[in-house]
Formats: C-alpha cells, structure tokens, sequence
C-alpha cells in the first residue's frame, strides 16, 4: 500500500489502514482458501455492515431434495417438492486489540512506519484468532467457551452424537485417552467418509462433497500426531502417488498446502485443533486429538459492521506524547453450522439450539501421544480401504 498524506485525525487515513489491515488478516488464516460466498463452499461467508455488537445473522441452509421421482406418464401438477431449508443463527461480536510504543524522535505524530509496524502485528494477531475460532467450533472444542480469543462471539456446541466416530471398542474419548492401539488409519478415514455421505439413509443429514473442479471432495484436517501415524502406512505411497499424478484440479487453490488424497478426501495437517474432551470431568484430555471431515457449509464467518465497514483503526497520543497507540477493532461471527431434524417442531426463521445438530462436520478422536522411531510404513490397510 503506498505512504498516505492524509492527516493523523483524517477519517480516510483510518479507514484505509482498518481495510487493509483485515483483508491481510483474512488472506493470512489457514482456512482463506476454502472462503466462498456460494453455500457449496467450506467457509460460507456472509456480510451485513447493518449488524453490529450482539446482533444476529440468520443463516438459511438448504437441504437436500428427498430421493422420489416421476417417470413418463405421470402428472407433476401439484406434485413438486418445496424446497427445505435448515435455520441457524450466528451473532456478531466486536474483538480489540491495541498496541503502543516509546515515542520516536520525528516530526509527525504517527509516522507512516509505525502504522507499517502495528498494522503488520495487529493483522497476523487478527489471523491467529479466527484460525483458532475456526479449529475451536469445526472441532467442538467446549473447553474454548468463555474464551473471547477463540469463540468468534458464538457459543461452541460438542459435536452431535451421530458426528463423532469412535475407534473400535471405544464410546467416548475417556477410554482412548489410554490406549495407545487407538491410532487413526486410512482404514477408519474411508469408513467414516462413506457413513458421512450415506447418513441420510440413518434418518440423518448426509454431509454435501466440496465441488473441486468437478470432483467431489471432503476435506480432512489433522494434527500432526494423526499425520505422523498416516505415514506409518504403506497406503501413504499410494496418496503421495496419487497427489503427484497431475491434472487440472490441482491447480486449484483448494489444494495448496494439502499433504494429498485419498478417496476422495484432501487432507491437510495443523497444530490448531484441540484435544478431545473428557465426559466425566469436562477437562481436555492430554493423549486425545480430533480429526474433523467438513463438506459443503460446514461453517459460516458473518462480518458486520462498524460506521459502515468490517473494521476500525483508532490512533491515540498521550498528552505529552510520551506514548503512542494504535488500536484495531474487528466485527464478525463465526461458528459451525447445524441443522434442526425435521421431526422438532420447526418454525420458518426459529431456530432450536438445544435440538440441532452439526450440519456437514464428522469427528475422529484418536490417541495422540507423540510416537517414538521413525515413520516409515509399518502396516498396511488397502484391503480394509
């Protein structure tokens, strides 16, 4: 961005660095890539410059036609399907953060350099808070609410009962915490993406695929552990050798950073997502992380507004100009999306938060304690794949 001449109290001069300052933010967060404004994105994006502190967004989330149809012969009049829609609701929250300084020898009160400097910190603290908001709701990190660096002004909901997938012989996180056998393995990565895609045949919502280039995709993050231990693998050649292979799709930007796929999953390894929690004690438990499959609106980030914009940038100097500060203030939303069963009692625009559940997320908790030794393939799971 070249140097401004406006003034140090010139509105233009704080409305161009508070632009600025969250388009970096934005860019800079791990999940950028997979921001759309379409519902068939990861991250659906949505904003209302009307809304501000405590207000909410409606969230209209379209439901899949049922499997019926009508072959030569028969009438449609009065036959059609209306279409469904799924109601949530996200709130807009005001976040802040401010820094200050020594004051330097120079003639302007705010030099250009310093607004360099604050911006370049203040948007990579911007960055890390939403990437932490969007690993904290995708992985139903409860431990994260009350935390305003992490709950994105929305209340973090634990993943629904038919979202999470156990390891054989486990029914909760407790028990894995202390059995090392229970690693992630392509084998469970394949069946849980089939009973993701298949849940409406259970009377639940089927997770929508991402639309890569005309492919459909699920998209796998996971910690570094669950990673390590995919490696062990020998299937691990297979997915290098199938991310190798080319083809137009894999210039998209979807598949930037991606360790590669694996019917028809990317996967993408972070250090963001949080450690699974205990049932008995609320507490996280030390030797459990949680892989988490998103499809198609899994989440939603919502910006609202402040005197018309996403954000405001405020300069203040103290009367003896001993100390400088520049405070940056962002407005927005985000939390992962759920839908209402159609057999609640459900009114257009009404949303019930207690009987929803999570909308196209699926967890996979799996013991995590770091491993020892190398990591090269010990077993192999391609049959069970």
């Amino acid at each position: 961005m070249s140097k401004t001449s406006f003034g140090t109290l010139d509105p233009a001069t704080r409305k161009v660095w508070a632009k600025d300052t969250t388009i970096r933010a934005e860019q800079a967060t791990y999940f950028s890539k997979f921001i759309g404004m379409s519902p068939d994105s990861l991250i659906v994006k949505m904003d209302d410059l009307e809304k501000s502190h405590g207000d909410e967004i409606t969230l209209s989330l379209l439901e899949q036609l049922p499997d019926t149809a009508f072959e030569d012969g028969e009438r449609l009049s009065g036959k059609g399907c209306k279409l469904e829609f799924a109601y949530e609701k996200i709130s807009i929250c005001l976040k802040r953060k401010a820094v200050e300084w020594e004051a330097l020898k120079s003639g302007q009160r705010v030099p250009y350099k310093i607004r360099e400097m604050a911006r370049a910190n203040l948007q990579r603290w911007a960055a890390r808070m939403m990437d932490f908001t969007f690993f904290a709701h995708l992985a139903g990190d409860t431990t994260a609410n009350g935390d305003a660096f992490k709950n994105g002004g929305n209340y973090i909901y634990a993943p629904s009962e038919n979202r999470i997938c156990y390891p054989d012989g486990h029914e909760c996180e407790d028990t894995i915490n202390e059995d090392p056998s229970a690693v992630l393995t392509f084998a469970r990565l394949s069946e849980a993406k089939r009973y993701a895609l298949n849940l409406d045949q259970c009377g639940g919502e089927a997770m929508r695929p991402l639309s890569v280039g005309g492919e459909e995709m699920l998209a796998v993050f996971l910690p570094d552990c669950d990673a390590l231990a995919l490696r062990r693998d020998e299937c691990w050649k297979d997915m290098q050798m199938a991310a190798a292979a080319g083809g137009d799709i894999r210039n998209n930007p979807i598949f930037t950073g991606a360790l590669g796929i694996w019917d028809g999953m990317i996967f993408y390894e972070t250090t963001r997502l949080p450690n699974g929690i205990s049932k008995e004690t609320c507490e996280k438990l030390c030797n459990v992380k949680r892989t988490v499959i998103a499809g198609a609106g899994a989440m939603t980030l919502a910006y609202g507004g402040i005197d018309g914009a996403k954000s405001l940038w405020t300069e203040e100097v103290s009367d003896h100009e001993a100390c400088k500060e520049i405070g940056y203030t962002t407005m927005f939303g985000m939390k992962k999306n759920r839908y209402q069963p159609v057999d609640l009692c459900r009114v257009p625009g009404k949303f019930d938060g207690e009987g929803a559940e999570d909308y196209a997320t699926l967890i996979l908790p799996s013991y995590a304690k770091p491993i020892k030794g190398d990591a090269s393939p010990k077993t192999s799971n391609k049959k069970a794949a």
